[in-house]
């Protein structure tokens, strides 16, 4: 603490040298990401509205927060750029400064905060986090940043990747407390004689408080400074500090490289490749536990050649952290053959996923669900493109269909034109922990007066909603209605409990009034070339929460038992008509029953159901299930 105290005075003083301005803003980067794996779609030319979009109500009410040059202060899904703090009722948002031609002050490479305390409808003066004055010339870019109390007082943790113009360089790590920034750069370090450098732009990021110090945790992949041995390149560290001079970097042994599949040589790809990266970051305030979620090709893995998603706790402010909880593949499997799908030509999309977690300890991912149209044959109109929740609840894993989409995302003009953030899958949780939303963005026709489709017309914000104790999400709500292309859009982890005024961000070019129809479309699919509003909104999503029917169809199927043999932990893998009572008894060859492996409520549809065994001695066993009254039973085999 005495450290912080006289670091926030040196703070201070450079802050006063280099001065405060304003964000304004110029040109940016290229932005530096993967391919999205969906068909990336040029829409229809923008029609006249009055022909076109006369009808077609307006959605949400947006209201301009700022303005930047361009699109890539909240440009990829690595980011934690909006943010709420439910004990204090902020809401938080992060992002990059400005510069106009001929200004003495170009404050496009810093980075600055907002903050509200009524969901969005006011807002705080930017406040100043980062100088790159101070830092030799490195530049912000992608920021995330986490709120948290500390000594009574609201304390921020931010954290964003730099580049020189040359290339990514390392990462900006800091704390904003009492009013004063205490920003730091970290480049290329060693760990165990190794060289490393981070890999990307992931700039999830928690905070809280140790003992009578604030901490800030970020984590990110890792990359030899070689890209080689490829047996290296996978693993996932994190960067923790408790005094703020100093982010010391690690690899805990639970998200080491050896954990998942060491990636295969490709022609011109031959080192610098990965088979792992950061999901998400999340730290539940009521128990303090944080999950680190990833998706990766897991060596421990039902199947070790697709990537799936898995969670790592800690209990203990990041200090160690458990094997990957890893998504069971043969849930993804099962449903893709009740989607009459070959279960290999399904993927989770790389740019369509996100993970939520409840106060009790479940969790959920939300991911895209697509069809390899390569190896079915099948028209990419008519494959499966879906958003579904994959979830955790107790020790059942399981999926629910969230959303039928198109499957295309929108493609950008220009030279940063790749679509970093699919279909801007995102999920939130109200505060209470009793409800869940999910947001995207999809394509939609419109109808002419003349009665003509136009086909891919344009993007819509939609959202749906659940309920904890349904198994079931609702009805889909556009919540946008618009002509304009939404894209770059944000919901913050965390929203009201009775899903009134939901806080949403968008950017939107800035319109010319002399353009014509086609140079308006132009312009708003441009986002490195033309200035920016940032948006905000608020929405209602309560009245999409309606009692659902469970199917009350008969049919129920226990499906494969396995690793079988066994050890001390089998999957049984169901597909239930609704929700019941199941309890399940492991019993020997002579009927007794040696013990109760669960006896409570499932979910219905297709998942799995956890069960430890025990110590149980080798041999030939039962397991006796009983669901809702009817019973059947499987044989498994245990070999220790």
């Amino acid at each position: 603490m005495k450290f912080l105290q006289s670091f926030i005075t040196i703070s201070l003083l450079i802050l006063v040298l280099n001065g405060y301005t304003q964000p304004i803003t110029s040109q940016e980067l290229p932005a530096i990401g993967p391919k999205n794996d969906l068909l990336e779609l040029v829409p229809a030319v923008w029609q006249n509205n009055a022909k076109a979009g006369k009808d077609i109500p307006l959605g949400t009410n947006f209201r301009i927060l700022d303005s930047l040059q361009n699109a890539y202060s909240y440009f990829t899904n690595a980011q934690q750029p909006f943010v709420y703090y439910p004990p204090k009722n902020i809401l938080v948002t992060i992002k990059r400064g400005a510069n106009v031609a001929g200004a003495a002050n170009n404050t496009l490479h810093d980075l600055y905060m907002l903050t509200s305390e009524d969901w969005g409808y006011t807002w705080s003066r930017p406040e100043l986090l980062f100088n790159y004055r101070s830092f030799g010339s490195y530049y912000g870019r992608y920021p995330s940043i986490y709120p948290f109390e500390y000594d009574g007082m609201m304390a921020y943790v931010y954290s964003g990747p730099v580049t020189d113009g040359s290339g990514w360089k390392g990462f900006i790590n800091g704390l904003y407390f009492d009013g004063v920034p205490i920003p730091t750069v970290q480049t290329s370090f060693d760990i165990s004689g190794t060289t490393f450098g981070w890999s990307g732009t992931d700039s999830k990021i928690v905070g809280g408080e140790v003992g009578a110090d604030p901490y800030g945790l970020a984590v990110g992949g890792l990359m030899p400074a070689t890209g080689l041995p490829l047996t290296n390149t996978s693993n996932i560290g994190m960067r923790k500090t408790t005094d703020f001079e100093d982010w010391p970097a690690s690899i805990p042994a639970a998200w080491a490289a050896n954990k998942y599949i060491t990636p295969q040589p490709q022609p011109g790809f031959e080192d610098s490749l990965r088979t792992s990266s950061v999901l998400s970051l999340k730290k539940e305030l009521s128990d303090n536990k944080i999950y680190m979620a990833a998706f990766a090709t897991f060596i421990a893995a039902d199947n070790t050649e697709k990537r799936l998603p898995g969670v790592s706790i800690s209990e203990n402010n990041g200090e160690s952290w458990s094997d990957y909880e890893i998504f069971p593949w043969s849930v993804i499997s099962d449903y893709a053959i009740s989607k009459q799908v070959n279960p290999q030509a399904v993927y989770i999309s790389s740019g369509a996923y996100e993970f939520i977690v409840f106060p009790n300890g479940d969790y959920s991912y939300l991911v895209g669900l697509n069809e390899d149209t390569t190896m079915t044959g099948t028209l990419y109109a008519n494959a499966l493109h879906m958003n579904v929740e994959l979830y955790k609840e107790g020790t059942q894993f399981g999926i629910r269909e969230i959303s039928q989409n198109s499957g295309y995302v929108l493609a950008y003009l220009g030279n940063t034109g790749n679509n970093q953030m699919g279909n801007e899958l995102m999920a939130s949780r109200t505060v209470d922990g009793t409800k869940i939303l999910a947001k995207w963005v999809d394509f939609i026709d419109a109808v002419t007066t003349e009665g003509d489709t136009i086909r891919n017309y344009s993007t819509d914000i939609f959202v749906s909603v659940r309920d904890k104790s349904s198994n079931t999400w609702s009805r889909l709500k556009n919540i946008t209605e618009s002509a304009i292309y939404d894209r770059i859009t944000w919901v913050p982890d965390l929203i009201p409990n009775d899903l009134k005024n939901i806080p949403i961000l968008k950017l939107e070019s800035i319109p010319n009034p002399f353009d014509t129809p086609a140079e308006a479309s132009a312009r708003q699919r441009s986002l490195e070339n033309d200035p920016q509003y940032v948006l905000i909104g608020n929405f209602d999503a309560d009245e999409l929460l309606v009692v659902s029917v469970d199917d009350s169809q008969e049919n129920w199927e226990i499906g494969n038992v396995y690793p079988n043999p066994a050890n001390d932990k089998v999957m049984l893998e169901m597909n239930l008509p609704q929700s019941g009572k199941m309890r399940v008894e492991l019993v020997d060859m002579y009927g007794r029953t040696i013990s109760r492996l669960h006896d409570n409520y499932v979910n219905g549809g297709i998942s799995s159901l956890s069960l430890n065994l025990g110590n149980q001695l080798s041999g030939v066993y039962f397991l006796k299930i009983d669901y809702n009254g009817r019973i059947t039973s499987k044989t498994i085999n245990i070999i220790k």
